[in-house]
């Protein structure tokens, strides 16, 4: 399930959404209610286990820092 974050145009206020289907209506802002609100473009995160080949760090090499 997609996480997206959205600033709220109306009042600044910068929140997140977990999106459970691509028909969902727009969110609200929690602060204002207002629907006047615009998708954030975002980084992503993901994660890379031990066994990946990589150091402590997560980058070839090391890195783990220490």
């Amino acid at each position: 399930m997609p996480i997206f974050e959205y600033d709220c145009a109306k009042c600044g206020k910068c929140f997140t959404v977990l999106t459970l289907s691509s028909s969902q209506e727009k969110p609200r802002c929690p602060e204002c209610k207002s629907e006047d609100v615009r998708k954030r473009i975002s980084g992503f995160s993901c994660g890379i286990g031990g066994a990946s080949g990589f150091g402590g760090g997560g980058f070839p090499g090391g890195g783990g820092g220490g």
